[in-house]
């Protein structure tokens, strides 16, 4: 097979990535990888300047669509489609499915799909962004050549070549610049770039110019910590604008989390930014210091839309203490993707790496002992079933981390976290300062609500037998009305019911128990993180899902995220987040999201603010990590169903994120109409 002839014709039709594993030479793993990402960059498209305040803006990314490609969070994907249509010979199409395609590892391919709940072997991650504006790119170049010249391996030789294709990247885009006519925001651009290729930004317009390309290096993925990479620098008189325009471009790109938490006037600045818009994911981490200026900014901008959502700050340190983390690293927290949490800058965090489905495998506990004689041993053959399940994903975790570690190296994040140069390990095999696996944890609420069911009309009142309700289970309440108006007239989780959030709290404290229990099978500092980030999976995994003694349906969705099933907290926001806060979600700093739906017009009031800030401080102090605010009255929700214009124009939470209402499947618009509304 003539390679030339192929890379030509892969390079013709802009398929840089592939035809940069067809022309690599070597067998080893990280100049594959690498040869790729250096085709890749080298001939990244750059699209003409047209006027922006920022650039690269939008959709023009570095790394274009091929039958490989580039992909921050697998390392690469495979386009099948593309592989077919594309007019290759035979002996080249052989040559790709079979020595490269055939030689690389599918990602969670060892994973059972029964675990992937909102995700499987996914990694988020927020790049060290603080470096790059503190000391520019041509630094990198620095540091990989003193890691090469310490290690000496494969890896940091491959770093070496990478960090000098990103630095020629940024003179390239400084050169495209130039060809455009002269203006305001194209010179200041000119001397952003000239600025941070060769040391740190001087201004806050050129630190934000740097975090822009950063972003767009890495793949448009999270940016994090953004207040503080900014706050050392004066404001400017265009200062908002300028995030607005990089907000826009994280939506345009499918862009993720930006976390602010710095309580001063560059916080501010960065909510204002924000307002109206349903990306990023805007986290606001508060504590009792938080002024009332920024609560009043934040109110107006739930309000308006569902940005930010609100982070216990001091929870996210203190969990990150204990696991042995120094406290200048633990401050570092941050969010990747919907709500997983994580350290910027130095940590590689599978997020969400996989998932355990609660209610499916009460009602698989069900079938095989629903002749248990009382609560208590139906609970301790519960109690194998959840050991003997996250034995099982924990195993399939660290076997797909190893797997990813040999195969599909990530060598751009390698040069954009702490930890990989200096000691000489690539990302994927654990260089990362901190290693961490999310493991979500899904329908808690359906299985307390079950169990507490079971418990009173079984073993209490004996109004049914424990056959009897499996039974009602498996026909998917076929002629069991009288069954499934008791259920649902029970008390459940979220209506500060005692009864069944201690049930919700000894079930909760057993999955975070086991889950912490294993060791993840990646670098010296790691950890397996609980979590519960539903994103918008509640109806797809509820697809999966049999009926459940709560009285759901079969295949209906599961419980929305870390709260109550959608629409059973009927008492207050105030029972609500107590039920919550009785089982301390803060065991599972992955994060432990909760959705809440408000009337808008309670956060317009002129007191909301306050309103707000005494409920979530509260909650927080309690134990509490996270509460996302959607302040729309349900009247609306259900308008929006049918009117595509409303559904574009209104921005709600879904399961750790935001979103115009008009992007969500209808099963998910639904659901969130469904929500009780606190007046």
């Amino acid at each position: 097979m003539d390679k030339t002839k192929l890379i030509k014709k892969l390079c013709d039709a802009k398929d840089y990535y592939t035809a940069g594993f067809v022309s690599s030479e070597s067998g080893d793993v990280y100049e594959r990888f690498t040869d790729a990402l250096v085709y890749s960059l080298d001939n990244a498209y750059l699209a003409p300047y047209e006027g922006s305040r920022l650039y690269p803006t939008k959709g023009n990314r570095f790394y274009t669509g091929g039958i490989l490609f580039y992909d921050y969070s697998f390392s690469l994907g495979i386009d099948w489609k593309r592989l077919r249509a594309f007019p290759l010979d035979d002996d080249e199409r052989e040559y790709i499915e079979k020595e490269i395609i055939g030689s690389l590892y599918f990602c969670s391919s060892v994973m059972k799909n029964e675990h992937n709940l909102a995700g499987l072997g996914y990694t988020h991650f927020v790049p060290d962004y603080e470096i790059f504006v503190r000391e520019g790119v041509l630094a990198l170049c620095h540091r990989a050549r003193k890691s090469s010249e310490m290690h000496g391996n494969s890896f940091t030789k491959c770093a070496v070549r990478l960090a000098e294709s990103i630095y020629a990247l940024v003179h390239r885009i400084k050169k495209e610049l130039e060809k455009a006519p002269e203006g305001e925001n194209r010179n200041r651009l000119i001397r952003a770039y000239e600025n941070f290729a060769e040391k740190g930004a001087e201004d806050i317009f050129t630190a934000l110019a740097c975090i822009n390309f950063i972003f767009y290096v890495d793949g448009c993925d999270n940016i994090g910590r953004l207040d503080e990479y900014i706050e050392e620098f004066a404001l400017e008189e265009d200062t908002e604008a300028v995030i607005r325009e990089l907000y826009s471009s994280m939506e345009y790109t499918n862009g993720w989390n930006v976390l602010l938490s710095r309580n001063n006037k560059h916080t501010l600045v960065c909510l204002k930014a924000a307002y109206g818009l349903p990306k990023p994911n805007l986290s606001l981490a508060v504590d009792e210091y938080t002024s009332d200026e920024i609560w009043l900014q934040a109110t107006t901008n739930n309000a308006r839309g569902a940005n930010p959502a609100f982070y216990n700050k001091r929870a996210y340190i203190d969990g990150y203490l204990k696991l042995g983390i120094p406290v200048e690293d633990a401050e570092k927290f941050s969010f990747g993707g919907c709500s997983e949490s994580m350290i910027a800058g130095m940590s590689n965090s599978g997020s969400l790496d996989a998932g355990f489905n609660s209610v499916y495998y009460l009602y698989n506990t069900l079938k095989e002992h629903s002749d248990a004689e009382s609560f208590e041993e139906l609970l301790s053959y519960y109690y194998r079933d959840i050991e003997k399940e996250i034995d099982a994903i924990c195993a399939e975790v660290n076997e797909n981390s190893r797997l990813k570690g040999e195969k599909n190296p990530q060598m751009i994040r390698s040069l954009l976290v702490k930890g990989t140069l200096e000691s000489g390990i690539e990302f994927n095999m654990g260089g990362a300062k901190y290693n961490f696996s999310n493991i979500n944890i899904c329908s808690l609420a359906n299985t307390a609500d079950s169990l507490y069911a079971i418990k009173k009309f079984v073993f209490e009142e004996k109004r049914y037998t424990l056959k009897e309700v499996f039974t009602m289970l498996e026909s998917n309440f076929e002629g069991s009305d009288e069954y499934l108006a008791l259920a649902r007239s029970l008390s459940g989780f979220g209506n500060d019911n005692d009864g069944v959030d201690e049930i919700a709290r000894a079930v909760f404290n057993k999955i975070v128990s086991e889950i912490t229990s294993h060791k993840l099978e990646r670098g010296e500092i790691s950890a397996f993180l609980p979590a519960c980030i539903m994103f918008n999976a509640v109806a797809e995994i509820g697809s999966r899902t049999p009926a459940s003694a709560d009285g759901r349906r079969a295949f209906t969705p599961i419980s929305d995220s870390g709260g109550a099933m959608s629409g059973r907290d009927k008492t207050s926001p105030t029972a609500l987040l107590s039920s919550i806060a009785k089982i301390d979600p803060s065991k599972a700093n992955g994060t432990w999201t909760v959705n809440m739906r408000v009337s808008g017009n309670q956060l317009r009031e002129s007191e909301g603010h306050l309103m707000l800030k005494s409920l979530l401080l509260g909650f927080f102090a309690s134990g509490g990590v996270q509460v996302q605010i959607t302040a729309l009255d349900r009247e609306t929700l259900l308008r929006a169903l049918n009117d595509k214009e409303l559904a574009e124009s209104i921005i709600v939470r879904v399961g750790g994120f935001s979103a115009r209402f008009s992007t969500l499947s209808r099963e998910i618009q639904e659901n969130i109409a469904n929500r009780t509304e606190y007046a």
